[in-house]
């Protein structure tokens, strides 16, 4: 296999990243004056009347400069969390009992009563990165009843992101107040101040503090501790190589963790672990931690205070030479073996080369014969136990076990200054360099791995949910990435037209939104037709089948495609049932056609007029129009017949009689019947006693002899003239007479025909207005 001398140097980048991974810490009281208390948090708000309230909404400000009077990396809270997933803080008001004497907390000691203006607690929630006003798992480790409040519901209930918007963080979480504040935005108790931990008086404090406790050197459960071997029994005793160091590749290690021998029953890296020691990757000693997983566990086995490892620190490593003078300090031993049982008969002495016993380590012992305890890479099962490996001794006692890990402590000098916002510790060797951190770039990478002290920031490329604008079966973006999280990509719904019954794309897929599918209406005959096809990207358009008017004929029925067309029938057809049919015929000469076919009506015929024997036609009849008959001519009186007349013309009059004269007069017919008599005057002699009457009609003139000429005017001759002109006007008024006659009858028929015409067009209009 490809050897990796950096190898365990990549191994303390990884568990850097853990820390704070669950465990037991070995501390459980926490000094106020500990150099383990690590500030996290300053803000002076007023020094020497100078007032600067805190940036808004600023968890990092100036991280690299701790005497600056305003301080925070509050960002970067997990690398103080303890073994057991919690922090432990500690928050001071530097002027607290200085401006407010009078109220400061005390405690009782030997030396009197002492002023306190801090206290400590512990808190599994990280203000950063909890909800507003959310704190959990929150225990007072140090804190005075004056400190934490007089009464709920202001009690002091651990830090937290404040909701209050007047200050960055608070005590008082889910509450309006804003007590015990850190970071203040405005001034509350005067210029400069902010609210502190005591409520009586509403005190104002200006200085306060933040600390975090970090991990104790070579805890148990440092993250700091490099996993470098195991070997594991459970189901079954497996044999180690004889002087095998390693067997484990790059992959194994990254995958690797302790206590996962179910996945990694075997694993060592000491050959990498001897490499990174002579580069300096560890320091001058080694610090070892040996752990027996299920030890206490085994039937008959007894551990000592319920422990089941040992930490020591040898000054030589175990697969170089062994020197001579060597020293060995038990860090925490407990009563397996250390300086208070180095009278035993066989005390533990650190780590060698394996020897005679085919082992991977063997086991130094400081007095007494080889025992079999401690041995690391077993071919053999101990004598005793089939499916175990050898223990640590518990007295003379060797205790059995189902596993045995080793692990090395990391020693990493740190430089004096690093802006941890956009650095982190860079380990090679011994020691770490600041470099800057690998940001990632929105929408093209994200953070898979978060940065810490001793890592880079992992950057991961987005993944890509759209490849082109014709991936229709693919995905498409359901949420874009952030600069932590991944785009998530949802995969899109089945093509519309696959679907059953029958889809259209109602709305197509985009890169960020899913396509959107819309059933196929479906038209129904004879109810409604199919007026547009659909598409794979459009739905059908079904329209209603339209109904035919009562005076409409069906021309073409409906398909499943085309629209039901009505329309009017020919000139010779009417509508009988919807359809077209031929009208009735009218018989020429016989009948003639009064009402047209229209709509639902069929044709009406009437019979033919016939004229009668004292008329006589003028118009014969059409198969539209009646014959039309008047009344024959009659001369009578002072006119006799022309012409003759027959059944198609009428007979002309003419005279019969021939007028008068100026000298004659016109006497009474001799003969009934006959024609005036016109005889020649003879001029009478008038006289007054002899006078003339002349009479015309009803009218008469008696003249006497005086009255015979008038003013030189023959008044007789004037009379005869005017008497004969009458006469002629009196027989052409017969004839005229006569003739208007004859034009009355004609005009008399023609009326009466058009009236029969107009009756049956007004029947037959009332009937479609009762069939409407």
């Amino acid at each position: 296999r490809r050897r990796r001398n950096d190898m365990m140097l990549r191994l303390l980048v990884q568990a850097c990243l853990a820390v704070g991974v669950v465990g037991q810490t070995t501390s459980t009281t926490y000094p106020q004056d500990s150099p383990q208390w690590n500030l996290v948090f300053r803000s002076f708000a007023n020094v020497g009347g100078s007032v600067q309230y805190w940036p808004r909404n600023q968890w990092r400000v100036n991280p690299t400069d701790e005497t600056n009077r305003q301080f925070s990396v509050m960002d970067a809270m997990p690398q103080y969390m303890q073994p057991d997933g919690g922090y432990i803080y500690k928050m001071v008001w530097r002027d607290a009992c200085t401006r407010y004497a009078s109220r400061c907390a005390s405690r009782s000691t030997p030396a009197g009563n002492v002023p306190v203006n801090w206290m400590t607690w512990r808190q599994t929630s990280d203000p950063y990165r909890a909800a507003a006003g959310t704190v959990t798992d929150y225990t007072p480790i140090d804190v005075v009843p004056q400190m934490s409040g007089l009464a709920a519901p202001r009690d002091f209930g651990g830090l937290s992101m404040s909701p209050s918007g007047s200050t960055l963080m608070d005590g008082l979480h889910g509450h309006p107040n804003w007590f015990f504040a850190v970071g203040a935005y405005v001034a509350w108790g005067g210029t400069g101040s902010s609210p502190g931990p005591f409520l009586v008086g509403g005190t104002g404090v200006s200085e306060v503090e933040v600390y975090a406790f970090s991990l104790p050197r070579f805890a148990v459960n440092s993250p700091l501790w490099q996993l470098v071997f195991r070997q594991s029994a459970r189901g079954g005793f497996q044999a180690w190589t004889q002087g095998q160091a390693t067997n484990a590749t790059s992959t194994d290690l990254a995958a690797a963790a302790p206590s996962t021998a179910t996945l990694f029953s075997q694993l060592s890296v000491l050959d990498d672990m001897q490499t990174a020691h002579a580069a300096g990757g560890f320091g001058a000693n080694l610090t070892f931690k040996v752990r027996y997983p299920g030890m206490c566990a085994v039937a008959g086995t007894t551990c000592v205070g319920g422990r089941d490892y040992i930490i020591f620190t040898q000054s030589w490593s175990p697969l170089g030479s062994t020197p001579s003078v060597r020293t060995v300090e038990y860090v925490d031993v407990g009563g397996y073996t250390g300086a208070t049982v180095r009278t035993a008969p066989a005390v533990f002495g650190g780590f060698v080369q394996s020897g005679t016993s085919g082992a991977a380590l063997g086991a130094s012992m400081v007095s007494g014969a080889q025992t079999g305890a401690y041995l690391v890479g077993v071919p053999t099962a101990p004598t005793g136990c089939t499916n175990c490996l050898p223990g640590p001794l518990s007295g003379a006692t060797m205790l059995f076990t189902p596993a045995v890990e080793v692990s090395v402590y990391a020693n990493v000098a740190l430089p004096p200054a690093c802006n941890l916002a956009t650095n982190f510790y860079s380990v090679s060797g011994a020691t770490a360099t600041c470099m800057p951190m690998t940001p990632c770039t929105l929408g093209q990478t994200y953070e898979t791995v978060a940065p810490t002290r001793f890592t880079d920031r992992t950057c991961t490329a987005v993944s890509t949910c759209w490849t082109t604008a014709t991936s229709m079966s693919g995905q498409f973006t359901f949420e874009p990435a952030t600069l932590v999280d991944d785009a998530v990509c949802v995969t899109l719904s089945p093509q519309c037209n696959s679907l059953s019954p029958p889809h259209f794309t109602w709305a197509s897929a985009t890169p960020t939104s899913d396509r959107v599918c819309a059933p196929q209406p479906l038209c129904q005959l004879p109810f409604t037709y199919q007026a547009t096809a659909p598409t794979t990207t459009s739905a059908a358009v079904c329209l209603p089948v339209s109904t035919c008017d009562t005076d409409d004929a069906v021309v073409t029925g409906p398909t499943s495609t085309t629209d039901r067309v009505c329309g009017d029938c020919s000139g010779t057809q009417f509508v009988a049932n919807g359809a077209c049919v031929p009208a009735q015929g009218c018989n020429p000469g016989a009948s003639y056609v009064t009402v047209p076919p229209i709509g639902t009506a069929d044709r009406v015929c009437s019979p033919v007029s016939a004229c009668q024997p004292w008329e006589y036609s003028v118009a014969p009849a059409t198969l539209s129009t009646d014959a039309v008959c008047v009344t024959a001519t009659n001369c009578t009186g002072l006119s006799s017949v022309a012409t003759p007349g027959s059944t198609v013309s009428a007979a002309t009059c003419q005279p019969r009689c021939t007028a008068c004269t100026a000298t004659q007069s016109m006497q009474p017919p001799t003969t009934p019947g006959g024609c005036p008599v016109c005889m020649s005057l003879t001029p009478p002699t008038i006289t007054p006693s002899n006078p003339v009457m002349i009479s015309s009609g009803p009218q008469s003139l008696t003249l006497g002899a005086a009255a015979i000429n008038v003013h030189g005017v023959d008044v007789v001759g004037w009379l005869k003239t005017l008497q004969g002109q009458l006469q002629v006007t009196q027989a052409a008024a017969v004839t005229q007479a006569a003739n208007a006659d004859r034009t009355r009858t004609m005009l008399e028929a023609q009326v009466r025909t058009l009236t029969t015409r107009v009756g049956q067009l007004e029947a037959t209009v009332a009937g479609l207005l009762a069939q409407q």
